[in-house]
């Protein structure tokens, strides 16, 4: 692919293809350049979160994940790896603020409609994560 011509989803599906084959570093400057073509590629944002996560870039992937968030408030997901990234930096006040939009985004949802992103999880499976999750952040904090 020419990056000269490469569109952001382009970037986005090579950064995909990377992480499949356990390229995270070239992944995440895939997904990086795909935020760096199209600012407001939700996509590319929150991919690039869970790279940065994956490779315990915990600051960056706040970022990123909090600009996928920003753009599309229902993002579940988003919501819920920033409540788990904040409670790994023991910011028990926003986990507990992140989970609650994960079950407030989630209220009157069939419990097995599949969430975007989770790689088929289900509604309820989330509910059960978060919930639990944010108890956790509770007692914690």
């Amino acid at each position: 692919m020419n990056d000269e011509r490469a569109t952001a989803d382009e970037f986005v599906r090579r950064a995909r293809r990377l992480a499949e084959d356990f390229q995270l570093p070239q992944a995440l400057l895939a997904a990086r350049r795909a935020r760096q073509l199209d600012e407001f590629n939700v996509e590319a944002h929150y991919l690039g979160g869970v790279l940065a996560r994956r490779m315990d870039r915990l600051d960056e992937a706040v970022q990123a994940l909090e600009r996928a968030c920003y753009l599309e408030k229902s993002l579940v997901m988003g919501h819920f790896l920033l409540g788990h990234t904040y409670q790994q930096k023991g910011k028990d006040a926003l986990a507990r603020h992140h989970y609650g939009q994960v079950l407030e985004t989630l209220e009157g949802r069939a419990a097995d409609e599949p969430v975007r992103f989770a790689e088929g999880m289900s509604v309820q499976m989330l509910r059960d994560l978060c919930a639990a999750a944010q108890e956790v952040a509770s007692e914690m904090g």
